[in-house]
């Protein structure tokens, strides 16, 4: 009977300074939408991983993120991720396991999230590009402006 209270003590001992409640709440990746247009652009992390867009793909929390979008006849475009801080999932879940879990979600960086879960990058055709390129540049932009003039406004009515 004490091997098994033994083994017992030893297994929670071990979930409990094995977990943290970011981590089990959110894990310690996150998944990433990224569209551009046009579309068909190779997208390169800085981990070093290529895709196409569009395309979906896990990244770190604990990691920030640099995407260099690229397409032939196009200037590239770099994006930038960055993380804010989930409070509640980090520390307030935490106040059962106290500082184990704590370390634990700072070690796996499960206590960050990326500001952005979906990117459109509109890539700008060079100089020489064909009339065509340039045109759906000009209405992707316009499309992009229309689209956060109406969450602005969403926001401000939701405030009210």
């Amino acid at each position: 009977m004490k091997g098994a209270h033994a083994s017992a003590s030893i297994a929670l001992l071990a979930f409990v300074f094995v977990s943290g409640c970011a981590t089990i709440s959110g894990g310690t990746s996150e998944v990433l939408d990224l569209k551009s247009t046009p579309s068909g652009a190779k997208a390169t992390i800085n981990d070093g991983r290529e895709y196409t867009t569009p395309t979906s793909f896990e990244v770190s929390r604990g990691e920030k993120v640099k995407i260099v979008v690229e397409k032939a006849g196009y200037k590239p475009a770099t994006v930038y991720l960055d993380r804010k801080f989930r409070g509640w999932a980090a520390i307030g879940g935490n106040i059962l396991w106290l500082l184990p879990g704590v370390l634990v979600d700072g070690m796996t960086g499960s206590w960050w999230e990326l500001n952005e879960k979906s990117i459109h990058v509109i890539l700008e055709p060079l100089e020489s590009a064909p009339r065509e390129a340039k045109e759906q540049y000009q209405r992707a932009i316009e499309e992009e402006r229309r689209i956060k003039a109406e969450e602005e406004k969403r926001k401000q009515e939701e405030m009210k």
